[in-house]
């Protein structure tokens, strides 16, 4: 007998529990489930992850900005860009501490972005440590470093901005620098007038301005006339002994090939047949040939 009742009371509880889970045969859902809602479950948006539409997007601004730019002249550690209007441009500069990059802006300061440097400008030239320029009434300009004369305003005074140094002036440049170059030896600028002289200034220790002496020139001397394009270089490197060559080249009106300069410590020639050094320009090519 009490087997019978403890066997109806387990027959009972499975029943109930029966119930329970699959409810009746009604298909009625006992336990409806929780539906999370899928808003509250989305992570919280950090502002740094927050991505703007293009129209809403920040613009940096700056006061001015270099527009329709004409030419531009790079040196080792700056640059130099003219725009349609006029207007030179100047960025990079600080090379080293004890010898800054003077931009031409009045400050010594390093420039990431361009700034205005002055106006009416029709050529710029970017040279190591010095530049220049010529604005639309043929005035040169110069400005930078200048511990050897190579500004050509009569002094070895550093200038931040732009100082005049001579009229008249129809094309300028700066004797390039390579990257064995002294940082001496390559300070030396030219000038074509109207007229088609040329002009020379800065360092000379070997004759290398064609003037006919081995003086450094302080401000323009007069060197070749009716000359119409002028290219210059320079290299020097103490690899295996002292290589130094310093040569200038000239083409005149007439279409004559001019050079100065030589091989230095080294058997480079400049074109005449020969390995000498020469401080004033000697003919190459003729005209007539």
């Amino acid at each position: 007998m009490k087997k019978n009742i403890i066997a109806l009371s387990v027959l009972l509880v499975t029943a109930m529990l029966f119930t329970a889970c699959f409810g009746s045969n009604t298909g009625t859902t006992v336990n409806e489930p929780v539906v999370a809602n899928v808003a509250e479950q989305e992570p919280e948006l950090r502002e740094e992850d927050v991505s703007l539409d293009c129209e809403e997007q920040p613009v940096q601004e700056f006061e001015r900005v270099p527009q329709n730019v004409t030419a531009v002249s790079a040196g080792p550690w700056h640059t130099l860009a003219v725009t349609e209007s006029g207007t030179l441009w100047g960025w990079g500069g600080m090379a080293h501490p004890w010898t800054p990059v003077i931009i031409g802006d009045g400050t010594e300061e390093q420039r990431l972005t361009p700034v205005p440097i002055m106006e009416n400008v029709v050529s710029a030239s970017a040279g190591e440590y010095h530049s220049l320029a010529i604005t639309s009434d043929n005035t040169l300009w110069a400005w930078g470093q200048n511990f050897v004369g190579q500004l050509g305003d009569g002094t070895t005074e550093d200038r931040l901005s732009p100082v005049p140094i001579m009229e008249g002036v129809i094309y300028a440049t700066i004797a390039p620098t390579t990257a064995n170059s002294s940082v001496m030896e390559s300070q030396r600028s030219f000038a074509i007038t109207e007229k088609g002289t040329l002009w020379g200034w800065g360092i000379n220790r070997i004759g290398q301005l064609g003037d006919g002496t081995d003086e450094p020139r302080l401000a323009p001397v007069h060197i070749l006339d009716n000359v119409v394009y002028i290219a210059s270089n320079y290299y020097m490197s103490h690899w295996n002994g002292w290589i130094d060559f310093v040569n200038t080249f000239a083409v005149t009106a007439c279409g004559a090939l001019w050079a100065w300069g030589g091989g230095g410590m080294v058997e480079i020639t400049i074109g005449d047949g020969t390995f000498e050094n020469h401080r004033v320009p000697v003919l190459i090519i003729d005209s007539y040939r």
